[in-house]
C-alpha cells in the first residue's frame, strides 16, 4: 500500500508542469490590436444635381438688377496628390435670371461652365476653389422686337463640398460669370450682355 501512494505521488510531481504551463498567465484576454480607419479618398469620376439662386445680373440699358433661380446638372473627375485635390468639372443649368428697364427687358435662358477647379482635403471636408470658360443664352426685348444670342465668357468661384458617404457628397458654392455682351437687333441696335453672382447647393454621386 506504501508502494502504491508512493508512486501514485511521483507521478503527479511529474505533471504538475506541464498542467501548469497550459494555464493562461495574467487571466485577461489580450485585446486585438487598433486599426484606424483609411482615410477618404476624392478620386474619381462623379455626377450630381444643383439648384441655385442668381443676383445682381447686369444685363446692360439699366437691367442691373437681375435675379432669379437655377437649376442644373454638373459632371467631373477628381485625382488627389494628398492632401491636394486637382479636377475638372462641366456644368449647364436653365436659368430664370432676368431683368428689366423701360423699353427693354431681358432674360439668361441657359448657361453653362467648363471649370478645372483645386481643394485641400480634410478628410471628407473639400474646400476649393474654381475658374473657367463659361457660356449662355440670352433673350431680349425692347417692347417691339426680340432678338437672342449666345455669349461666351469666364466665371470664377468658391465652394465646401462634404462627403456624407463614401458614394454620396453635397456642396455649397458661390460664383461669378461674366460672359461678356453682343449687339442685339432691337430697334436702333443695342449692345447687351450679363454679368451676375449665383450661390449654389448641390449633391454628388461618386462612381
Amino acid at each position: 500500500m506504501n508502494k502504491f501512494l508512493a508512486t501514485t505521488a511521483a507521478l503527479l510531481a511529474l505533471s504538475t508542469p506541464t498542467f501548469a504551463a497550459d494555464i493562461p498567465m495574467g487571466g485577461e484576454p489580450v485585446a486585438p490590436a487598433y486599426i484606424a480607419p483609411a482615410a477618404f479618398s476624392w478620386n474619381g469620376a462623379y455626377v450630381g444635381l444643383n439648384a441655385g439662386y442668381g443676383f445682381n445680373g447686369d444685363f446692360g440699358q439699366g437691367m442691373d438688377d437681375g435675379s432669379g433661380y437655377t437649376v442644373g446638372v454638373q459632371a467631373g473627375y477628381n485625382v488627389q496628390f494628398d492632401p491636394m485635390v486637382v479636377g475638372i468639372e462641366a456644368e449647364l443649368a436653365y436659368s430664370g435670371i432676368e431683368a428689366s428697364a423701360a423699353p427693354y427687358s431681358a432674360e439668361l435662358n441657359w448657361r453653362g461652365a467648363i471649370t478645372p477647379r483645386i481643394g485641400f482635403a480634410m478628410d471628407r471636408f473639400l474646400p476649393y476653389i474654381k475658374a473657367g470658360v463659361a457660356f449662355g443664352s440670352i433673350d431680349a426685348s425692347d417692347g417691339s422686337g426680340n432678338d437672342s444670342a449666345t455669349l461666351w465668357g469666364w466665371t470664377a468661384g468658391a465652394g465646401v463640398e462634404y462627403a456624407v458617404t463614401d458614394q454620396v457628397s453635397v456642396k455649397l458654392e458661390y460664383a461669378y460669370t461674366d460672359l461678356g455682351d453682343d449687339t442685339f437687333s432691337l430697334g436702333p441696335d443695342r449692345s447687351i450682355g450679363y454679368a451676375g453672382s449665383e450661390i449654389k447647393l448641390g449633391v454628388n454621386y461618386r462612381f
